[in-house]
């Protein structure tokens, strides 16, 4: 179903159902039925990372980091491609040392897309980008996945936050 341009309404004109489901139900059910394309955010509240360990992140409204999987998620509202990734690493407090390490989008809690594998804490802000193309369906959940090196220097007050641009099918 396509948007349809609404009308100039003239005084006195005969108001018909037809006119009333194209004008009113048509457009709405267009405007609600997810098409298009949207956002998606995962992040954490501010933490310190420990050596060798992997963080996820999901909703924002439960937003503190967890070290077990699955237990705070973005659910993905319409079918669709993940069709861009923007990471961001920031870094309130101590800045980490120069070691490297890697990101995911984490799908179902069963499969992983690479960010970077070359995500580092030694900048008060580090910012990564990904076009992914990754299919997901209305439903499914979605988190970042961030799995930390073994540090010289431990970052601390470490924010991380994650953008992912969905386009609708259909």
């Amino acid at each position: 179903m396509a948007w349809t341009v609404p009308r100039t309404w003239v005084p006195g004109e005969l108001v018909t159902a037809s006119m009333m489901n194209t004008q009113i139900r048509d457009n709405l059910t267009y405007l609600f039925s997810a098409r298009g394309s949207c956002m998606l955010y995962a992040s954490s509240l501010l933490f310190a990372p420990v050596d060798s360990t992997t963080y996820y992140a999901g909703h924002p409204q439960t937003s503190s980091v967890q070290t077990a999987a699955d237990l705070s998620r973005v659910y993905v509202p319409a079918t669709g491609t993940i069709n861009a990734a923007y990471l961001s690493i920031v870094v309130e407090g101590t800045i980490g040392s120069t070691e490297t390490s890697s990101a995911w989008i984490r799908k179902n809690n069963t499969s992983d897309t690479l960010i970077s594998s070359s995500v580092q804490a030694n900048q008060a802000a580090q910012y990564y980008s990904l076009v992914p193309n990754l299919s997901v369906t209305a439903g499914d959940s979605l988190q970042l996945k961030w799995t930390t090196p073994a540090w010289a220097t431990n970052p601390t007050n470490v924010r991380m936050a994650l953008q992912l641009a969905l386009q609708a099918s259909g």
